[in-house]
């Protein structure tokens, strides 16, 4: 029997290991390489491969020969990944992905995995090649080919590759049929321009469905072929529709409008990102009109595209944080109509176009209840959110638990926008695998990097948020405790000098008044649904009110001024 399961145990080890794949990254930093070592990070567990994710420092990369690439074999589920590499210990060494290499929507490189093993790069950092390579990206759009797309593929041939019809595929890895083939290559003098003569062909062979090009981006000498100067390293060509210096739909004249009127706008300047320009944070200047308005005009296919405005020309400055009705995956969206022209106007921050007024600053209480987890970390527990300045990270606030009840609090003052989004942080707040995500994804926002952030409509009042628990919509409390909890109202809260408690419970329950300290200063048992305790006498501060008895127990929280 015993042999039978050590069998059994082998052959579901095996098994798993036959589903992951090895996947080698490689790195050329030629002389760049720093002292404190060289990282890749990624969402290398999305397929529940054990790998830290996104941790700017959890997978090192070696240079075993002394040659200057650096490598790391990973064993990696099939699937879609992305990744960035990191010269240094933190994200301020990280590189900045060339648009041609990015995933879409994001600043992150990208990999399939498949069954086969795959050996990526080397690449250079913060290029889409090798050093002292440069890349070309070619694309066609196949929608109104005549013929469709040939079953033998869409193929590049040029005077750099010898005219070979066969070798060089263009792929549809999206379904949109434009065809992208990556090309890289050494240019003999990096100083000087090159010139490209190229085609495509609707099949593998010349056989009469290669292209016969004219117009703007054809070479001279009617010879049929494109012709394209190349000025920089990482190169991303027009996808012309096939055999056209064209795109195949008439593109439509987008003037994209923000209303900054509510907002201090940065020395940098309002910029937009979107799918339509590589969501590059500093590329896309847009233009002050006089009147609070800021506008940027651009031709663009119709389609549906995702973008946010930015204040600033860094995704570290202040770009969006969007309400709910307006939020698509973090951003913005639009379509794109076949017309010749459509304006769009936003108030930033806000989903309308005309600019409500934002509430009065005001303080808000977060309250976090951390009895539930297995550990909390020594590195503390933290809020973040897009209201703190600086935003997020940046910002990031301690909670405190003076009484050590395991309820951590803080309290900020925020300003600006009515809506706003946070989150909770177990730990290091620069590890992202420490922040709330999956678990309050019914009851959150996305954020637009694959996470989600609570939300919040400020009213302009000081307010004391309900106590959450840690990456949980709602408390882990029986029926009756979540009933008493919605029941449970506190006013006025702040109080000064006395606090009014109602609630709903067919139960005898006791009400106390727990200062910071965690000392009780009220303790009253009650059989009605009215409480009023004078509170005069009290210290400002944080207190904690408990409504409890042998089979039930909720907290709230009171601020005394």
């Amino acid at each position: 029997m015993k042999k039978l399961y050590t069998l059994g145990l082998s052959l579901i080890i095996s098994l798993v290991m036959m589903a992951q794949t090895s996947v080698t990254f490689q790195l050329n930093l030629a002389d760049m390489a720093g002292t404190d070592g060289v990282f890749i990070a990624g969402d290398f567990n999305a397929g529940g491969d054990d790998y830290p994710e996104w941790n700017p420092s959890g997978i090192e990369l070696f240079d075993e020969d002394m040659d200057n690439v650096w490598s790391v074999e990973l064993m990696l589920s099939p699937g879609d990944y992305q990744f960035k590499y990191i010269n240094g210990e933190g994200w301020d060494f990280s590189e900045v992905v060339p648009n041609a290499c990015r995933v879409d929507g994001t600043e992150n490189r990208g990999v399939t995995v498949g069954m086969m093993p795959l050996v990526l790069g080397p690449v250079c950092l913060s290029e889409c090649g090798d050093c002292g390579t440069r890349t070309i990206v070619f694309r066609v759009d196949m929608s109104l080919s005549a013929d469709g797309v040939n079953p033998n593929g869409v193929h590049l041939a040029g005077s750099f590759q010898g005219w070979d019809a066969t070798s060089n595929e263009l792929l549809d890895t999206d379904s949109d049929l434009i065809y992208t083939y990556t090309h890289n290559y050494v240019p003999v003098n990096p100083a000087v321009n090159d010139t490209l003569i190229f085609k495509y062909i609707n099949d593998n062979a010349f056989s009469g469905f290669e292209e016969n090009i004219s117009g703007d981006c054809a070479q001279e000498g009617d010879t049929g072929n494109r012709q394209e100067i190349i000025s920089e390293n990482t190169t991303v060509l027009p996808a012309y529709c096939y055999n056209t210096c064209e795109t195949c739909v008439s593109p439509t004249m987008v003037t994209f409008q923000v209303d900054m009127s509510l907002e201090t706008v940065n020395a940098n300047g309002v910029h937009i990102a979107g799918a339509f320009q590589g969501w590059d944070a500093g590329a896309t200047t847009m233009t002050d009109t006089g009147s609070g308005v800021w506008e940027y005009t651009v031709e663009l296919a119709p389609g549906d595209y995702q973008f946010k405005y930015i204040n600033g020309n860094t995704w570290d400055n202040p770009n969006e944080s969007l309400p709910g009705e307006c939020n698509v995956g973090g951003n913005r969206s639009i379509t794109v109509l076949e017309e010749a022209s459509q304006e769009v106007l936003n108030c930033y921050n806000q989903c309308g176009s005309l600019c409500e007024v934002d509430p009065l600053p005001a303080d808000i209480t977060f309250s976090l209840d951390m009895n539930g987890l297995e550990a909390i970390s020594p590195d503390g527990v933290w809020l973040i959110g897009g209201f703190t300045n600086p935003p997020w990270q940046g910002g990031a606030t301690q909670m405190t638990d003076d009484n050590s009840d395991g309820i951590y609090i803080a309290t900020l003052n925020a300003a600006g926008p009515a809506n706003i989004q946070y989150k909770f942080v177990n730990g290091d707040v620069s590890v992202s695998e420490n922040e709330e995500n999956a678990g309050i994804e019914l009851c959150g926002i996305a954020n637009g990097i694959g996470g989600f952030n609570r939300t919040h409509a400020r009213s302009g009042s000081n307010e004391t948020l309900a106590i959450a628990c840690f990456d949980q919509c709602d408390c882990e409390s029986s029926v009756e405790e979540t009933a008493l909890l919605n029941s449970l109202n506190i006013y006025p809260n702040p109080a000064t000098d006395r606090v009014n408690i109602t609630f709903a419970s067919e139960r005898e329950l006791t009400v106390k008044l727990v200062n910071s300290l965690g000392q009780i200063v009220y303790n009253q048992f009650v059989i009605n649904d009215l409480v009023t305790i004078s509170t005069s006498s009290l210290a400002a501060g944080l207190y904690t009110i408990q409504l409890e008895n042998e089979a039930i127990s909720v907290k709230k929280i009171l601020i005394i001024q």
